[in-house]
């Protein structure tokens, strides 16, 4: 069996008010370099991934969604959330806060607190307390990933520091590097053998 690196991204046009066309997009390359590329269009869902409760559905109408258009096995403990950078605060706030969606978390690149904004994580906390507690008792695995020369790293010590203090356990991989596609690709490779 060859090994294969595979990589699910939504992708998705915010245009507001109208909904947004969305798609998935899966990226499969072998170790010979043959490269497929898979999209898939089958639902029309607006926007998921919500910014600042801006318009969209809920992690649990996506994850329905999913379910829906492919053979999943349907239950938290068979689901995963992971995002980079943007898709990482996506993470943030839809994957970690819902362990009755999602059961493993993977986080790259991103974080709370920017630019020492304490406030921020204050209010992630407060707005998430129950959510947050249950994740602690919850999650199976929550993976979280930066390189010291990633423009960002200065989140990393406020976001493990609130992990920390809402008692989820997690895996910490500080890589060398910046926020780049190779250290994405070096943590899904690190990722997804945790998973399940």
């Amino acid at each position: 069996m060859t090994r294969g690196l595979i990589v699910a991204l939504l992708a998705a046009a915010l245009v507001l008010p109208a909904p947004a066309e969305a798609y998935l997009l899966f990226t499969v390359r072998n170790l010979s370099g043959t490269v497929v590329t898979l999209r898939w269009r089958q639902t029309p869902v607006r926007y998921f991934v919500t910014q600042r409760g801006g318009p969209g559905v809920t992690a649990a109408q996506f994850a329905s969604a999913i379910d829906a258009s492919f053979r999943t096995v349907a239950k938290p403990q068979s689901r995963a959330m992971a995002g980079l950078s943007m898709g990482g605060a996506h993470t943030i706030r839809n994957g970690l806060t819902h362990p009755e969606v999602f059961r493993y978390v993977g986080i790259f690149s991103m974080g709370l607190g920017l630019g020492g904004n304490q406030a921020e994580v204050a209010d992630y906390e407060k707005q998430n307390a129950a959510a947050l507690a249950r994740s602690a008792k919850e999650l199976k695995l929550v993976y979280y990933a930066i390189g010291k020369e990633d423009f960002l790293y200065g989140v990393a010590a406020p976001t493990r520091a609130m992990l920390d203090r809402q008692g989820i356990h997690h895996i910490y991989n500080e890589s060398g590097g910046g926020h780049t596609w190779i250290n994405w690709r070096r943590y899904l490779n690190d990722f997804l053998p945790r998973l399940f």
